[in-house]
């Protein structure tokens, strides 16, 4: 993208975040960008650092649960989008997207079921217990899901559903 990228490492409530952020003082619309299962946001910093390129700040942190998605939906909705409004106030517009890859993906459309954002992104996303089949009716924003062939990670395409 057009703009130069710096990326910043901070801590929110415990859980460490890396802040992608794009040079040129904004306001950008904010991205919290979840990881999947077993992964971490050092797997999605390219990705993340191309959205910045483009004049989005991208927040990708390390969820705080290895397997409760619900509180991993909370802490994007209500810990790391907050966060990154405070800690960068002036150069961060009203507008925000929630993006996540696996297990971040369901964390994602929990959390959009909880907070107003503009765009649903799901990278794959799954689902367990129907935890993602019961938040999607809550989520009023656009959807955009890319849903991969089963594979070893997501065996039967659950997150399709």
């Amino acid at each position: 993208g057009p703009y130069g990228v710096a990326s910043l490492e901070d801590e929110v409530e415990g859980s460490s975040v890396v802040y992608y952020v794009p040079d040129g003082g904004g306001p950008w619309p904010v991205v919290v960008w979840a990881h999947g299962f077993a992964r971490g946001p050092a797997n999605h910093a390219t990705a993340a650092a191309r959205a910045a390129s483009w004049g989005f700040l991208v927040v990708t942190p390390a969820l705080p649960s290895l397997t409760d998605h619900a509180a991993n939906g909370d802490a994007i909705a209500s810990t790391f989008l907050p966060a990154a409004r405070a800690t960068f106030a002036a150069e961060v517009s009203d507008q925000a997207a929630f993006v996540g890859h696996s297990a971040g993906g369901l964390a994602s459309l929990v959390a959009a079921s909880l907070a107003e954002v503009d765009v649903l992104v799901e990278l794959d996303g799954v689902d367990v217990s129907d935890l993602g089949v019961d938040a999607a009716p809550l989520v009023t924003e656009p959807v955009v899901q890319e849903v991969g062939e089963p594979s070893y990670c997501n065996s039967d395409g659950n997150g399709a559903a």
